[in-house]
């Protein structure tokens, strides 16, 4: 009864081990998976340089636009 119900036991665990489940089953990622997040990285990049030169320029143009209209009170 004892080697029987071994012997039952062991197939089961066989028959439990041998089923495929999704823990079993891989997916190799590659960095063609990845293009998406590598598009949208670039795009984060080019908006960040735009933004960049554009506070540059804004601020040269506010400067110089402030330059010429200077009144000064000290010399009258």
């Amino acid at each position: 009864m004892h080697i029987k119900a071994r012997f039952l036991e062991k197939e089961e665990i066989q028959i439990e081990f041998s089923n495929p489940t999704s823990d079993d089953e891989y997916f190799v990622f590659g960095v063609s998976h990845l293009l998406t997040a590598f598009y949208l990285l670039i795009l984060g990049y080019v908006l960040a340089v735009v933004c960049f030169v554009t506070e540059i320029m804004w601020h040269r143009y506010r400067s110089k636009g402030r330059e010429g209209k200077r009144i000064s009170l000290c010399h009258s």
